[in-house]
C-alpha cells in the first residue's frame, strides 16, 4: 500500500502550522510552547516499551526512586513510554513540541532535524542558554576526555582503570557523531555543538549477514575470505583477519558463472544500507586538496566561505549538485547499480513469478516488499545473504531458518573498484581511503524540549535527571562544597541494563573490553538478552518453534548463535566509535538534513521509480529483458559493454541524482 497519503497529510498539517503562525495563531517550534513551559514542577521524559523485547519502565521507576533520594520532591518525574522512540521526534516535527516530554529520546538524524526546529536546546554554542553547559562539564562529555580515557584503556586494556571510569567515559566518535549544525535561519551559531548526550551506538548498512551453509562456506571459500571451512563451534565462519577481498565486478562475476541462479548476498537499495556507499563520493581536486562526503556529509548550506562553494548552486548545495562532487557522485552511483542489476537478473531467473509477494522480482525495488523477497531467496539458496546492519539479523529468520546459519561479513572486504577493472578510479578512490562501503554512525542521544530554555531552574533538575540516566549525581562532599559522584556502573545507560533490557549497545569505553563484555556479570547480562530474543522467536514464528520442538541440542546451538551475532554486533560498534580515524565512519549529522525522511522518501520517491524505469520499465517479460542484461544461461558480464544496458545505467544515474537533488532542495527549504 502507498504511503503517499500519509506523506501529504503531514503536508498540510506542517503547512496549516506555518500559516497559522503568520496570522498570530500560534508559533513556530520552539517558540510559543517556550513561553508555555509546560507544568513548572513536573519533569515528563520519553522510554521505550514495545511490549516484546524493549522495556525500560521498571529499569527507570527505579532510576526515580533514586533521584528523589538525591535531590528531593521538589520536581516530579513522570515517564511516557513510547513502542517506537523513533517516532516520537516525527511526530513532533509534524504537530509541535508542545506536548512533547521535556526530556527525550532521538536518533541523532532526527536531533539534527529537531534542532534546525527549534524544536530543542542548544547545550553549548551562541544559541545556547546560560548554563545548559553544565551537563557537558559535569558528564566529561567531550573529545579530549574521551581520548584521553581510551588512551589509557589501550596502554593495558583498561587494567588500570576504575570501573566508573570505564563505564563514564565515552567512546570518541560517540561524543563527535552527536555535534548537530543547525540551519534555522534565525541560529547565530556557524558550528556543529551538542544539542544532547549519546546513549547508545548505532552500525548503519556497512555488513552483510550470510549463510553458514554448505553452499554459501564454499562460495566464499573461493573468495579466499576464510581460514578454514569448517565452522567454528558456535555456527560461526572461521574468517580470514586481513582477507583481500573482492570487487563488484569480482562479486558480479561469481553470480554470472553460477548461470545467473546465486548471489553471494543481496545488497539493499534502502538509505541506512546506501550511505555506505555515497559515503565514498569525493570532490575534484580543489588547490590540491580532496573533500570527501564521508566527512562533510552528502549536503550543506552553500556558504561562499567553503572551498568547494558552488555559484551555481543555491542557498544549499550537495554532491548531488555541487559542480566538484557530480563527476563523482556519477561514478559511485553507476558502479553500484552494476552490482544490483546481476542480482535482479538472478530474481528474474529464478524467483517463479507468480502473485505471491516473496516471487515477484519487482518487489526487491519496493521498500515496504523487499524484504520478503530477501528472505525467499536466501531460503531457497538463491542468494547466501542480505546487507544488513549487525543488529538486524533477527528480522530475517525466516529466510535463514536458524540462527546458527547466520553469520557476518564486514562490506570493507567489498571494493567498488579494483585494479584489475579500471586502475585510473581504483586508485582515485582508494588514495582517499574510501572505495568500499564505509559503516555509518548512528547513535541515540537524549535532548531537552527547548521550552526548557525559559526556565533555569526546571532545565538545571531536567539536567540532573539526565545525569543520573549515566551514573552521575551532584553531591556535596564533607566541605559542603558540590562534586560529581559517578557510579560503578555506569547507570542505566550501562551493558547491563541498556543492552540486556533495551537491546542498545551503550556508547561507553568498556564495551571494548572483551573480558568485559563476554565473562562475569556482562555475560549473564548478555545471557538474558539472548533468552530475550530466542524466546521472541519462539512466539513470533510457529514454523520455527515447531522446528526446534524440545531437542535440547537444538535449543542449545541456537542459544550459542544468538550469544555470537549479538557479540558481533557490540564489538562492531565499539570499534567503530573507538576508531580515532573519523573517515571510517559517516555521521549523516554533519549534513544540513537527513535524507532518510519520514515515510522513506528516499526509498519510495527515488529508488524504487528510478530502479523500475532502469530495470523493468519497457523490459517486464523475460525475452526483452535478457535482451538488455544478459541470457539467463549466460556466465558473463559482456552485456554490461552493451549500449542497450549502459543506456539504461546512465538514465538510472540521472533520475536518481536528479531526485536526491530535488530532495536536498526540498528539505532544505522546509528546514
Amino acid at each position: 500500500m502507498s504511503r503517499k497519503p500519509a506523506i501529504e497529510r503531514k503536508k498540510i498539517v506542517k503547512n496549516l502550522i506555518k500559516i497559522a503562525a503568520s496570522l498570530g495563531l500560534t508559533a513556530p517550534l520552539g517558540m510559543s510552547v517556550v513561553a508555555c513551559g509546560g507544568k513548572s514542577n513536573v519533569i515528563t521524559y520519553s522510554y521505550v516499551n514495545n511490549g516484546t523485547d524493549k522495556d525500560a519502565s521498571k529499569m527507570f521507576a527505579d532510576l526515580e526512586q533514586k533521584y528523589y533520594e538525591i535531590y528531593g520532591t521538589k520536581y516530579k518525574l513522570e515517564g511516557k513510554a513510547y513502542q517506537d522512540e523513533n517516532q516520537l521526534p516525527e511526530d513532533i516535527m509534524t504537530v509541535g513540541n508542545a506536548s512533547a516530554p521535556d526530556v527525550f529520546a532521538a536518533n541523532v538524524d532526527a536531533a539534527a532535524k529537531l534542532a534546525t526546529n527549534n524544536a530543542i536546546l542548544a547545550l553549548e554554542g551562541a544559541d545556547s542558554p546560560q548554563g545548559a553547559d553544565q551537563i557537558l562539564k559535569n558528564l566529561n562529555y567531550n573529545e579530549d576526555y574521551a581520548n584521553q580515557k581510551l588512551t589509557a584503556f589501550k596502554a593495558d586494556d583498561g587494567a588500570s582503570m576504575s570501573s566508573s571510569d570505564k563505564w563514564g567515559a565515552w567512546l570518541p566518535y560517540a561524543v563527535k557523531a552527536s555535534k548537530i549544525k543547525s540551519n534555522n535561519a534565525s541560529s547565530n551559531e556557524t558550528k556543529a555543538v551538542q544539542y544532547g548526550i549519546t546513549k547508545h551506538l548505532g552500525v548503519g548498512g556497512g555488513t552483510a549477514v550470510v549463510s553458514t551453509s554448505e553452499k554459501s562456506i564454499a562460495t566464499f571459500n573461493a573468495m579466499g575470505m576464510l581460514n578454514s571451512i569448517t565452522l567454528k563451534p558456535d555456527g560461526g565462519i572461521d574468517w580470514k583477519a586481513n582477507a583481500d577481498g573482492f570487487s563488484i565486478k569480482q562479486l558480479a562475476t561469481w553470480s554470472a558463472e553460477s548461470e545467473n541462479s546465486y548471489v553471494p548476498f543481496l545488497i539493499d537499495r534502502g538509505m541506512w544500507w546506501m550511505y555506505p556507499v555515497y559515503a565514498n563520493i569525493v570532490s575534484d581536486p580543489i588547490s590540491g586538496t580532496v573533500y570527501k562526503a564521508a566527512d562533510i556529509g552528502m549536503n550543506w548550506v552553500n556558504d561562499s566561505s567553503l572551498p568547494y562553494y558552488d555559484t551555481n548552486d543555491g542557498k544549499y548545495s550537495s554532491v548531488w549538485t555541487n559542480k566538484y562532487f557530480t563527476t563523482s557522485a556519477r561514478e559511485v552511483v553507476g558502479k553500484w547499480f552494476e552490482l544490483f542489476a546481476q542480482q535482479f537478473k538472478v530474481a528474474k531467473n529464478k524467483l517463479a513469478g507468480t502473485g505471491q509477494i516473496s516471487e515477484l522480482p519487482e518487489n526487491l525495488l519496493d521498500p515496504s516488499q523487499n524484504a520478503a523477497v530477501q528472505a525467499n531467496m536466501i531460503d531457497n539458496e538463491i542468494a547466501g545473504g542480505v546487507n544488513y546492519e549487525p543488529g538486524s539479523y533477527f528480522d530475517m529468520l525466516k529466510g535463514f531458518r536458524e540462527f546458527a546459519k547466520m553469520d557476518y561479513v564486514g562490506l570493507d572486504h567489498l571494493k567498488l573498484w579494483s585494479e584489475a577493472d579500471s586502475a585510473d578510479l581504483y586508485n582515485k578512490y582508494e588514495s582517499q581511503g574510501v572505495n568500499k562501503w564505509l559503516s555509518p554512525a548512528g547513535s541515540g542521544m537524549m535532548v531537552f524540549n527547548a521550552r526548557l530554555g525559559s526556565n533555569a531552574a526546571k532545565l538545571r533538575a531536567a539536567q540532573q535527571w539526565v545525569e543520573l540516566m549515566f551514573g552521575a549525581s551532584e553531591v556535596k562532599n564533607e566541605a559542603g562544597e558540590q562534586e560529581i559522584k559517578f557510579d560503578d556502573d555506569g547507570g542505566v545507560f550501562n551493558f547491563k541494563d541498556q543492552f540486556s533490557k533495551l537491546g542498545d549497545n551503550p556508547a561507553k569505553i568498556a564495551i571494548l573490553d572483551e573480558s568485559l563484555r563476554e565473562t562475569g556479570e556482562f555475560k549473564t547480562a548478555l545471557d538474558s538478552k539472548v533468552d530475550v530474543k530466542y524466546n521472541r522467536a519462539i512466539n513470533e514464528d510457529s514454523e520455527y518453534k515447531s522446528w526446534i520442538g524440545t531437542d535440547q541440542n537444538k535449543i542449545k546451538n541456537e542459544k550459542d548463535a544468538i550469544f555470537r551475532l549479538e557479540s558481533i554486533s557490540i564489538r562492531l560498534a565499539a570499534s567503530l566509535y573507538g576508531s580515532e580515524n573519523a573517515t571510517l565512519s559517516w555521521a549523516p549529522n554533519v549534513s544540513s538534513y537527513d535524507t532518510a525522511t519520514d515515510n522513506d522518501w528516499h526509498g519510495n520517491n527515488a529508488m524504487k521509480p528510478s530502479l523500475t524505469a532502469a530495470l523493468v520499465t519497457g523490459v517486464a517479460s523475460d525475452a526483452a529483458f535478457q535482451d538488455v542484461f544478459g541470457f539467463f544461461s549466460d556466465k558473463s558480464l559482456d552485456w554490461m559493454n552493451d549500449t542497450k544496458f549502459t543506456s539504461r545505467r546512465d538514465k538510472f544515474v540521472d533520475d536518481l541524482i536528479k531526485s536526491l537533488a530535488d530532495l536536498n532542495k526540498n528539505q532544505s527549504e522546509q528546514n
